[in-house]
């Protein structure tokens, strides 16, 4: 009888140090558990502000960008049209050099044929004044 009841007192502290220890271990995953959701949301909120950073760098870096490029458009359609005009003006002085010569030179051919004429009238006879 006694075997008995100590295998019953054994069977009972076994039972009871199992359950003991399963609700040890149930509060121990309940804690991990919590500890995993919490590092989750820490994770989630890193994520969420990296996320944010990386979107408003993004935005800055467009807009920057956008900036520079207007920029640098207005800065070469300012030079274009101050090339544009340089080489109006240039163009009109060369017209203005060409038609200068060319009177020169329609001076010089009268001249040269005047010249001609009159020694030719001089040595064959005529008069000079028709030249």
């Amino acid at each position: 009888m006694m075997i008995k009841k100590q295998i019953a007192l054994t069977l009972l502290l076994t039972l009871l140090g199992v359950s003991g220890c399963t609700e040890s271990q149930q509060e121990s995953n309940e804690e991990m558990k919590q500890e995993m959701e919490e590092q989750m949301e820490e994770a989630k909120e890193a994520t969420e502000d990296a996320y944010d950073d990386s979107m408003e760098a993004g935005s800055d870096g467009w807009e920057e960008t956008k900036d520079n490029t207007s920029e640098m458009y207005e800065d070469a359609k300012d030079l274009t049209t101050e090339k544009y005009e340089e080489g109006k003006g240039k163009a009109s002085e060369m017209m203005e050099d060409g038609k200068r010569k060319m009177e020169d030179m329609k001076k010089s051919a009268a001249e040269k044929k005047r010249e001609a004429c009159i020694k030719m009238k001089e040595e064959m006879g005529g008069d000079v004044d028709d030249c």
